[in-house]
């Protein structure tokens, strides 16, 4: 007989408060988190634009690869320079999949998802996608 122990002992879910939203964004740092999705750098392009043109300094930063959490030292690393995280890029297919992983974290991220497909968009419809995501971004960023 084989006996599987969870070191853990996590009978239900952990929960994890969201942190608090800033009134606004103008004048804060945010960070951009590239997940090295295809194309979703040209969609961070268009929002570090708005964000500057908004008045944030925006800190650009990239995961090594989409299909691995964030390095550790690039988590503590946001979190000590960045004031709040926009991490793209992920399209309405993954909706689901979003909020399973988000509930098995114990987590409430505010999502905005774009339209699917996107790796074979052009920039020009890629930078759309941005700014018709924009205004969406904004209020989940804030308060």
């Amino acid at each position: 007989m084989t006996i599987v122990l969870d070191p853990t002992s996590e009978r239900s879910n952990p929960s994890r408060a969201r942190s608090a939203r800033p009134s606004s964004i103008r004048g804060l740092t945010v960070a951009l988190l590239d997940i090295s999705k295809p194309r979703g750098n040209v969609f961070l392009d268009r929002l570090d634009e708005r964000l500057a043109a908004d008045g944030c300094t925006v800190k650009r930063f990239a995961k090594p690869t989409f299909s691995k959490p964030a390095p550790i030292a690039l988590r503590h690393e946001i979190a000590k320079s960045c004031a709040v995280l926009i991490e793209a890029l992920a399209d309405s297919e993954f909706r689901d999949a979003a909020a399973a992983q988000a509930r098995s974290l114990g987590f409430d991220p505010a999502g905005v998802f774009v339209p699917h497909p996107i790796q074979n968009r052009t920039d020009e419809e890629m930078r759309a996608y941005a700014d018709a995501a924009y205004a969406d971004i904004l209020r989940a960023l804030t308060a």
